[in-house]
């Protein structure tokens, strides 16, 4: 949506235009004037386990601080916070913020940025680690964080919000609780303090985190609602809906 042509005749040339979520398909629809065929990703799901919950927080996406970033930076402020003024209900968890960076030097001063604001407090930031090393902190994690777009107006940069949200989705197949901004793709994914909680501010953040850490929700029921809803997103059930399609 960002990089398209001016001149779209090309898109006459396709039989059909598939969307990964009714996000993106509206915006199809507004930017090209196309209507589109919803196929969600498929998700690897059967990569993910759920084991013994420990209290950890974790958010996964790529470090940069240009055009769709995933306000790590923002994130981590969050975290301080909660750290600050909650200290008995947030006494032992840690922050893991995860994703790949590349060598370019406004990604590596990004990141740098995050661990000099974090120090001091519990705070990892993990680049570039091993996928088996992915799965294994959000098998113990607790709860998963999703905030790109945050502070975005979604009519006038749409690309900068999350178009479907594949990292949720490994999350929950993982037994984490999705606590995920309730703007682009997300809302497709969860249900709403059902399988995971949809927020609309920073605050709200905070507030289903406490709650989630301080056990005034039911977190097993969560989970297991979470896990089942990732598995609608796996590839089996592609294959089954892809073959309904085509």
């Amino acid at each position: 949506l960002v990089t398209y042509p001016k001149n779209l005749n090309f898109l006459d040339t396709y039989d059909e235009i598939i969307s990964i979520s009714r996000y993106s398909g509206k915006w199809i629809k507004r930017l090209w004037n196309k209507n589109s065929t919803l196929l969600f990703p498929p998700v690897d799901t059967e990569s993910f386990t759920c084991s013994k919950k420990q209290k950890i927080i974790t958010s996964v996406g790529r470090f940069f601080p240009e055009h769709h970033n995933k306000k790590q930076l923002e994130m981590a402020k969050v975290f301080i916070e909660l750290c600050k003024s909650n200290s008995i209900e947030m006494k032992g968890f840690k922050f893991f913020l995860i994703g790949g960076v590349e060598d370019r030097p406004e990604h590596l001063e990004y990141v740098q940025n995050i661990k000099k604001i974090s120090k001091g407090y519990p705070i990892e930031v993990l680049t570039n680690i091993s996928w088996t090393g992915l799965a294994a902190i959000l098998s113990r994690s607790l709860i998963f964080w999703h905030s790109s777009g945050m502070g975005e107006d979604e009519e006038k940069n749409p690309e900068k919000f999350e178009h479907f949200g594949i990292t949720t989705v490994e999350a929950m197949a993982s037994g984490a609780i999705p606590v995920v901004i309730n703007k682009g793709g997300q809302p497709e994914i969860i249900d709403d303090k059902k399988n995971g909680f949809l927020f609309n501010s920073w605050d709200e953040l905070k507030e289903y985190t406490l709650q989630i850490c301080s056990g005034k929700i039911d977190s097993a029921k969560i989970r297991e609602n979470a896990i089942l809803r990732a598995g609608f997103f796996s590839s089996e059930n592609f294959k089954k809906t892809a073959h309904l399609h085509y």
